[in-house]
C-alpha cells in the first residue's frame, strides 16, 4: 500500500467547545475575562472535542471506525482500499493506489486545513524506510536513542553486548542506599528509555520492566543497571522492527509465550509473550504476573492467558480490516504440562487454586479461537522478555526478530516459516 503522512494546523484551535469557559485577558491586554468560543493548547477539554470532531469529519468522508482501535479508520470503494492511523493531529494514510492515496488527501484538504508531507520518514519519533519491491517497512529509532545518550553523557561510551547483567538480580534499595542515587536522573533515563521499549525494541522490554519496578526504591544497583543499558543502546542505535517480506497472500500470525518461574525478589513469576507475523513483530510483552505461581507449568498457564488476551484484539482488529483469520491462532509454549493444560483439564486437583479468570485460555481454545503448540524452548523467541540472557542467546533472538539489519540476513527455523 501507499503511505502518506498528514498533519492537521493548529487542531485543537478549530474545535467549538460545548461549553461555556472564560479565560482571563493577560496583563497587555488589560483587565476582565475573554470567553473561548474554541478549543486552545492547555484547556483539558480540548483533546476530546478535538476527537469528536475528528471523527465527525472523516465520517463525512466516507470513513468508518474500527470497533478493535478506535483511532483507525478505514475506506473501502469497489477496490479501492485507503486505511488512517490517528494521533492528535498526524496521520499515517495506508492506499492500495496513488490515485486513492491523493484522493483521501484532498477530502481530509476539503475538511481542514492541513500540510501533506508525502511519503513519511519521520512519524512520532520513529524512521519509517520503505522498500516497495521486496514489501517492506524498516522502524527504528535511532535519532531519539543517540539523544537520549547526548543528555545522560553516554554518547561516547563503550557498549556492551546485553542490555541486562544476566546475573543481575534487583531488590527494593535501603533507606540508606536510596540516598546515594539522589544525584542520578534514574526515574528520567528509565522513562526516555521505555519508550523505545513500547516502539521499536523488544529486546530491551525485560530490562525496562526490571528497572521500572524501583522508580521510588533505587541505589546503587539499580543505577548500575540503568548505565548497563545506556552502554547496551550505545551499541544498538540501529536496531528497530522489519515488517513485511512475507510471501503468503492471507495475513496469518502467530504468538510465543515464556514465563520466568518465580526468580524475582518477590517470588512472583514474568510473563513474556510475542506476537509474530512471519519473522515480523507485532506486539510483545514483559509482565510481572500478579499472584505467585506454585510451578513452572503453572506460571507458563498465566502467561499464556496473558497472551490469548492480545491475540483476540488482533483478530477482530484483522477481521475489520479485511483479513479474519480462517483457523485457530498457533500460541506456542515451551512446557509440554501447560499444553496439556490448557487443552484438557486433566490435572485439576493441581489447578483449581487458580482463578476463574486465569482459566479464559481454555475457552479460547474450546471456540477454536486459539490453539496451544508445544515449540523446543531452542526455537522459543519470548525467552528474550522474561530473563537477562548471556550474549549468545541474546544475539540469536535478535538475529531471528531482525532487529539489527547489520548482521547480514535473517536466521530460518521451522518457527518462521
Amino acid at each position: 500500500m501507499i503511505l502518506r503522512q498528514v498533519d492537521i494546523k493548529t487542531a485543537f484551535l478549530n474545535v467549538p467547545l460545548d461549553e461555556e469557559i472564560y479565560m482571563r485577558k493577560p496583563t497587555i491586554a488589560g483587565e476582565g475575562f475573554w470567553r473561548l468560543l474554541k478549543g486552545l493548547y492547555g484547556l483539558k477539554q480540548a483533546g476530546r472535542q478535538w476527537y469528536l470532531e475528528l471523527d465527525s469529519c472523516l465520517g463525512l468522508i466516507g470513513f468508518k471506525q474500527t470497533e478493535s482501535d478506535w483511532s483507525v479508520y478505514q475506506h473501502s470503494q469497489g477496490t479501492e482500499h485507503s486505511i488512517i492511523t490517528t494521533s492528535v493531529d498526524d496521520m499515517l494514510i495506508a492506499s492500495s493506489t496513488i490515485m486513492e492515496s491523493d484522493t483521501v488527501v484532498s477530502a481530509l484538504a476539503s475538511q481542514f486545513d492541513i500540510t501533506d508531507n508525502g511519503e513519511p520518514k519521520l512519524h512520532l519519533g520513529c524512521s519509517i524506510e520503505q522498500n516497495h519491491p521486496k514489501k517492506l517497512i524498516r522502524l527504528n529509532q535511532q535519532s531519539y536513542t543517540e539523544s537520549i545518550l547526548r543528555d545522560f553523557g553516554y554518547a561516547a561510551c563503550n557498549s556492551v553486548t546485553t542490555p541486562m547483567d544476566p546475573g543481575a538480580r534487583l531488590s527494593p534499595a535501603t533507606p540508606e542506599d536510596i540516598q546515594k542515587g539522589k544525584d542520578f536522573p534514574y526515574t528520567t533515563v528509565v522513562g526516555k528509555c521505555m519508550y523505545l521499549a513500547t516502539c521499536t525494541q523488544p529486546d530491551i522490554a525485560y530490562t525496562i520492566r526490571e528497572l521500572a519496578r524501583f522508580m521510588a526504591s533505587y541505589g546503587p544497583a539499580h543505577i548500575a543497571a540503568a548505565k548497563h543499558l545506556l552502554c547496551y543502546l550505545r551499541g544498538t542505535t540501529s536496531h528497530g522492527i522489519t515488517l513485511g517480506g512475507s510471501e503468503t497472500s492471507q495475513p496469518l500470525f502467530k504468538a510465543l509465550t515464556d514465563s520466568d518461574w518465580g526468580m524475582g525478589d518477590s517470588r512472583k513469576s514474568v510473563s513474556g509473550f510475542l506476537i509474530m507475523m512471519g519473522a515480523s513483530p507485532l506486539s510483545w510483552s514483559s509482565k510481572q504476573q500478579a499472584v505467585i505461581a506454585l510451578s513452572s507449568c503453572e506460571a507458563e498457564y498465566l502467561a499464556t492467558t496473558h497472551c490469548a488476551r492480545d491475540v483476540l484484539w488482533f483478530r477482530n482488529l484483522f477481521a475489520e480490516l479485511g483479513f479474519p483469520q480462517a483457523q485457530p491462532t498457533s500460541l506456542f509454549c515451551d512446557n509440554q504440562g501447560t499444553v496439556a493444560c490448557t487443552h484438557d483439564p486433566h490435572a485439576h486437583s493441581k489447578m483449581k487454586h487458580i482463578s476463574i479468570r486465569e482459566h479464559f485460555i481454555r475457552d479460547c481454545i474450546i471456540k477454536h479461537l486459539i490453539d496451544v503448540i508445544h515449540v523446543s524452548n531452542k526455537e522459543n523467541i519470548a525467552d528474550l522478555l522474561t530473563k537477562p540472557l548471556h550474549r549468545v542467546l541474546h544475539a540469536r533472538w535478535i538475529n531471528m526478530l531482525r532487529l539489527d539489519t547489520s548482521q547480514g540476513g535473517v536466521l530460518e527455523c521451522d518457527l518462521m516459516s
